[in-house]
């Protein structure tokens, strides 16, 4: 009798019995409900957003606020995080500058615009990797291999005032990525991690310096595309003052991309 009731006692608080999901089971409801559950094929994407980028400044001990309004584009495949195209629109006043930013992850070279193309340093690549992998985890594209990442287990959190999973995720040369899903719906509420870029509070541009952060990216009014879900609006956070305010307005399939913006262009002899 003793031995039956602790094996029901250990069958009443196992995380099963409880209804604790695993982290692996919390990333496949995520990528059900937004309905990029992985396959074989590698399909292409394009997603275009509107973005309004911040900093602040101190004048004359008033603290001042400077908005920069960006329209962008991301291009890439399904099952191949590595190749990657950006390109963004930022307004500078009434002028408008064009950015574009081609990476291939795999042989390890980008280009900035028409510049000459570069092969990326290690560091370079690695700061590719962690800026790009969160992208990939909101969009369903990260297939979180277990042989690359660890996940923590899941505990209780509230995000938003709704009730969420929360768990880590680790992967070598990666800063830890913190994940909190929604307990209803699955969806990715939030998303934690360091992050290196310019300081807000850079003042002159002359003035600007790097430094790290802790991001946070909430994500909420996710939209219908095709049969994909994807996030309607997203506030990025740096140490707690909001850095970007992003509204996805498109996510599309289409049949294929140019090649050739994939490819590392070849010099001119």
């Amino acid at each position: 009798m003793r031995f039956l009731f602790i094996a029901g006692l250990v069958l009443v608080f196992s995380p099963v019995a409880n209804g604790q999901p695993t982290a692996r089971e919390l990333i496949t409801k995520f990528e059900k409900a937004i309905r990029a559950e992985k396959t074989s094929e590698s399909v292409p994407y394009l997603a275009k957003a509107r973005s309004a980028y911040f900093t602040y400044s101190l004048v004359d001990g008033r603290l001042q606020g400077k908005v920069t309004y960006l329209n962008e584009t991301l291009m890439g495949y399904t099952n191949n995080a590595d190749k990657m195209r950006k390109e963004t629109v930022m307004l500078i006043g009434i002028v408008p500058f064009r950015y574009t930013e081609a990476v291939d992850g795999e042989s390890g070279w980008s280009q900035m615009n028409d510049s000459k193309p570069v092969v990326m340093s290690k560091g370079l690549l690695r700061a590719r990797k962690a800026r790009d992998t969160q992208i990939d985890i909101v969009l369903g594209l990260e297939s979180f291999d277990p042989n690359t990442w660890e996940l923590s287990k899941p505990v209780s959190a509230e995000v938003r005032l709704q009730e969420a999973w929360e768990f880590e995720a680790r992967a070598k040369e990666l800063e830890p990525i913190t994940l909190s899903f929604a307990k209803g719906s699955g969806l990715l509420l939030r998303l934690k991690a360091k992050a290196v870029d310019y300081d807000l509070m850079a003042g002159a541009a002359e003035e600007a310096k790097v430094k790290s952060f802790s991001r946070e990216a909430h994500f909420y009014d996710w939209k219908k595309a095709g049969s994909r879900l994807f996030p309607g609006m997203v506030d990025i956070f740096q140490d707690g003052v909001l850095w970007k305010k992003t509204e996805f307005v498109d996510l599309s399939f289409p049949k294929a991309h140019d090649a050739k913006l994939f490819v590392m262009p070849q010099e001119k002899k």
